[in-house]
């Protein structure tokens, strides 16, 4: 029988964990976007232009609703929106980056190539503008692969403890 650790037993990351592996490989998907962004523009951002997307793909009703009830605000409420989805998504795409981590990793590169449709779907876009997109989508792919593969070598060969002082 194998002997076992009880101070430092070896486990496999759990849920919680890989929500926490999405919303970081989020956050640096989103701040490389962001950040080429600077260099194309505020319109080839991929939270504005997944923003403008979905303002020309909502009803028109809906359109007029978020005018009424949310007023000069309603730029603001839906940049949240796409900002919480995202983090939702995130959350999941975690998750299952830790149980398969190409499929998770491909979740973040599908962000990045919806973001980049977004980008070229506005009627002046250049080629360009879904630069920022790509790149969040990239880096989001390989900053969760990364982090699965940390968590899951830490995981089978955790670090050993300081020596006890009894």
């Amino acid at each position: 029988m194998p002997d076992v650790d009880n101070e430092n037993p070896r486990r496999r990351p759990g849920p919680v964990t890989g929500a926490a592996l999405g919303l970081a490989a989020a956050v640096a998907a989103l701040g490389a976007g962001e950040s080429a962004a600077l260099a194309t523009g505020p319109a080839t951002s991929p939270v504005v232009a997944v923003g403008a997307a979905a303002v020309d793909l909502a009803p028109t009703a809906l359109k007029e609703y978020a005018v009424r009830e949310f007023g000069t605000h309603d730029k603001a409420v839906l940049l949240a929106g796409v900002l919480l989805t995202t983090a939702l998504l995130a959350l999941a795409a975690g998750v299952l980056t830790l149980r398969r981590p190409v499929a998770g990793a491909a979740v973040f590169g599908a962000f990045g190539l919806l973001g980049g449709w977004a980008a070229l779907s506005r009627p002046v876009a250049a080629a360009a503008d879904c630069g920022p997109s790509l790149l969040a989508g990239a880096v989001g792919a390989l900053a969760a692969a990364a982090l699965a593969r940390l968590l899951h070598a830490a995981a089978v060969d955790p670090p050993a403890a300081p020596p006890s002082t009894r």
